[in-house]
């Protein structure tokens, strides 16, 4: 009896081994299978970061299409270790560590999607802008025959369109600016020779105004006689009254 006692002891320790190795094993298998939803989840999250790169209609960088291609590459190995996860009986502790790297990976993937996106929606800002402003250069109008460098910044555009197609975005991005600087810089001096000439106008404008208004005023004056002689006869000769007679001989009364 006491050898069968040990050898149930033995047995009961031996259900007990197993049981806590099945439970563990279980909650193995669980926190695997947690870790490779995580993973999932952040796959899933740069899928509208790839549709925008797709459809946007921006070459995209080296770093952007490696980016795309690594999260290809996770999206496959993940769908891997899924169905590896079917199986009764696996390595599950070493398994969710992969995951937990593959997260990371996703993560990293994600993140360089982001970086180039946002580069690239700048620069094409930047040359939307400097489009603008030569158009501005080129609709501008004189009225004193001013005649700027209407394809001012035109070299730079096409050395940022150049630089976008081959997915450059900060090299595209400052000949943008650029663009923007020399177009600008060739309007603004325009305007500055307009303003010049126009109020060069205005001055002489002004001065052949101050000039005629003085010719009048020297050439309308009066001289400082009345016009009539203070002396002499008036017109008139002394009275022919004279004191020789009225004209009539007394009567003689």
């Amino acid at each position: 009896p006491f050898g069968i006692s040990l050898a149930l002891e033995s047995v009961r320790r031996d259900l007990n081994e197993l049981e806590s190795g099945i439970d563990g094993d279980w909650q193995a298998h669980l926190a695997a299978e947690r870790a490779i939803d995580e993973v999932e989840a952040r796959l899933d999250e740069a899928k509208s970061l790839i549709h925008e790169a797709e459809t946007d209609r921006i070459p995209d960088s080296p770093d952007l299409s490696r980016a795309i291609e690594h999260h290809g590459t996770l999206e496959n190995y993940v769908a891997e270790i899924r169905s590896y996860l079917k199986k009764p009986r696996g390595d599950w502790p070493k398994i969710e560590e992969e995951a937990r790297h593959v997260v990371d990976d996703a993560i990293t993937a994600r993140t360089m999607m982001e970086t180039e996106l946002k580069a690239a929606r700048r620069a094409v800002s930047e040359m939307n802008r400097a489009a603008d402003d030569m158009r501005a250069l080129q609709r501008w109008r004189s009225s004193y025959l001013i005649r700027p460098k209407r394809g001012a910044g035109s070299s730079e555009h096409q050395q940022a369109r150049a630089a976008l197609a081959e997915g450059n975005y900060v090299a595209a991005r400052k000949l943008a600016v650029a663009a923007q600087g020399s177009a600008k810089l060739e309007l603004s001096r325009a305007k500055t020779r307009e303003s010049k000439k126009r109020a060069a106008e205005e001055a002489a404008r002004r001065t052949a105004w101050n000039n005629t208004s003085s010719s009048f005023g020297s050439s309308s004056g009066f001289s400082s006689g009345g016009g009539f002689s203070s002396g002499g006869s008036s017109g008139f000769s002394s009275s022919s009254f004279g004191s020789s007679g009225s004209g009539f001989s007394r009567s003689g009364w």
